[in-house]
C-alpha cells in the first residue's frame, strides 16, 4: 500500500521508542490494513482496537507498524492522535472495548525490518502505549 516503486527507502526505524519525542506518550499499532484508512488530506481512522482511551494517559501520538504479508519489513507511520470513537464497522472484531483511533498529519517516516516485538519493545499484543518521561535538567 505504501511501499515505494523503484527507489529504495534507507530510513530504518530501529525502535518506536526512538519516535516518542521527551514528554510524550505514543499508541503503538501493529496493522496489516484492516479497518486502517489514509485520506488524501492526512487525517484518516484504524480500529477497532481493544485498549481503555479513558484511563488518564495524555496520548499525543500514535505509530503505526504497518505489516505487509511478506514481512520483510514494515512501513512505519506518525501521526497526531486526535481521539478515539466507538466503531461502526466490525469487521471480524467484536465492538465491546474495542475503539476506532482518529488521526491527522500522518505520514510515512520510514521502514523497520525488525519484528512487531523487537520494534515495539512488546508482547503479542499489538497496541502499546509507550512514554518517554522528561529528563532532569
Amino acid at each position: 500500500m505504501f511501499r515505494s516503486k523503484g527507489a529504495i527507502d534507507m530510513t530504518e526505524i530501529e525502535r518506536a521508542i526512538d519516535l516518542v519525542p521527551e514528554g510524550e506518550t505514543a499508541i503503538v499499532l501493529l496493522t496489516r490494513g484492516e479497518l486502517f484508512t489514509w485520506n488524501a488530506d492526512g487525517t484518516g481512522t484504524t480500529g477497532n482496537w481493544k485498549f481503555n482511551p479513558n484511563n488518564g494517559r495524555q496520548i499525543s501520538r500514535v505509530i503505526v507498524c504497518y505489516e505487509y504479508n511478506d514481512r520483510r519489513s514494515s512501513d512505519v507511520l506518525i501521526a497526531d492522535y486526535v481521539g478515539a470513537v466507538c466503531p461502526i464497522e466490525t469487521g471480524r472484531y467484536e465492538t465491546d472495548g474495542r475503539w476506532v483511533i482518529r488521526m491527522a498529519g500522518i505520514h510515512r517516516v520510514g521502514t523497520t525490518r525488525h519484528n512487531w516485538k523487537q520494534f515495539a519493545d512488546a508482547g503479542t499484543n499489538p497496541v502499546r502505549f509507550l512514554s518517554n518521561p522528561p529528563r532532569p535538567r
